[in-house]
């Protein structure tokens, strides 16, 4: 393989790796996006378990809602 056509080559894998890097960015961006409203949502589930139990083990009944 002459020089030329080395440099093309790694050229063009720098480009690609490029590409993927631009592409593994916006994933993870999306990931973190998602993580937020995962941890939301077990914030919210955890709230509402802790009422439930406090429901469950009050003798009175008073929790409805």
């Amino acid at each position: 393989m002459a020089v030329n056509e080395k440099k093309a080559a790694t050229d063009a894998l720098l480009e690609d790796m490029g590409v993927q890097r631009g592409l593994a960015t916006i994933e993870q961006e999306k990931a973190a996006k998602e993580k937020v409203k995962a941890n939301a949502a077990a914030e919210e589930a955890g709230a509402i378990q802790e009422q439930a139990e406090a429901c469950s083990s009050d003798s009175e009944q008073k929790c409805t809602g």
